[in-house]
């Protein structure tokens, strides 16, 4: 029986008896050589070798060589392999409106006329300036309405965002005014405290 040499990770492992090819970690595609072969070939596609991959191993000869061996050893070379070449498939746009911009989902108009209700009260405190962002905020708050009503989308949004953004800076004043307050007043008392206490 011939003995193999075993082909793995750019070495060369053996010669090994047919018995000890499985133990050596001989699989179907590890590369083999034995004397009388031209090159390195698969195991599972030199016929001797083959069975020992069969679900059942079937009863076969031993091979006889019918030549005389008359080559030298090759060098063991790792097999060249090429990458498929994939075209990727040119890009279809999807069939479809998507530039339709959808309605704003509120214009936002009852928060800058609370705003507005409120400024009007501030002026008393010397707070004008949530009253003049409430009106503006109205103003866009209405013309996002007419924009959505004409099927302008794009307009509505845009005047939304405007009249939302006028909301938040105008309450956002008032709370600060607030808390300044409150910070005035309590420092207003605690001086007026202590110029008691002296």
């Amino acid at each position: 029986m011939a003995e193999y040499y075993i082909g793995r990770d750019n070495k060369q492992f053996g010669p090994f008896p047919f018995e000890q090819l499985l133990a050596n970690g001989l699989t179907p595609d590890t590369l083999v050589w034995c004397s009388g072969m031209p090159s390195w070939e698969k195991a599972k596609d030199v016929p001797e070798l083959a069975g020992l991959f069969a679900p059942q191993q079937p009863q076969y000869q031993q091979y006889q060589p019918q030549y005389q061996p008359q080559y030298q050893q090759p060098a063991y070379q790792q097999p060249q392999y090429q990458q498929p070449q994939y075209q990727r498939p040119a890009y279809q746009h999807p069939q479809g409106n998507y530039n339709q911009q959808t309605a704003p989902q509120s214009t936002y108009l009852g928060w800058n006329i609370a705003l507005t209700i409120v400024g009007v009260l501030c002026i008393c405190f010397y707070n004008p300036a949530s009253l003049i962002f409430g009106i503006i905020g109205i103003v866009y708050s209405s013309g996002a309405d007419v924009a959505k009503n004409q099927g302008d989308m794009a307009t509505a949004q845009a005047k939304a965002k405007t009249a939302k953004l006028m909301a938040i800076i105008g309450f956002s004043i008032i709370v600060l005014f607030f808390i300044v307050g409150m910070f005035c007043g309590a420092l207003a008392f605690i001086l007026e405290e202590f110029k008691h206490t002296l």
